[in-house]
């Protein structure tokens, strides 16, 4: 399991799916009908492409927080 994950911006993206066409495992896709950009973080695998592609600063890969011992 990676010990980061993607997260996206708050009002960052301008939809221009520069990091759609960047992403290899599939883990950003373009909604249809309003072409929105979406992002499966079960299939994200925090390679950074995405990242490195966006000119908005719209997508950060963040530090995983670790379960407790115990927790579900």
């Amino acid at each position: 399991m990676a010990t980061r994950h993607l997260t996206r911006v708050d009002g960052a993206c301008v939809e221009c799916t520069a990091c759609v066409a960047q992403c290899r495992s599939g883990a950003l896709s373009i909604a249809r009908p309003t072409y929105t950009v979406r992002l499966d973080v079960s299939r994200c695998s925090a390679c950074g492409w995405c990242v490195d592609a966006c000119g908005y600063g719209a997508l950060e890969l963040v530090p995983r927080r670790r379960r407790r011992a115990g927790a579900a």
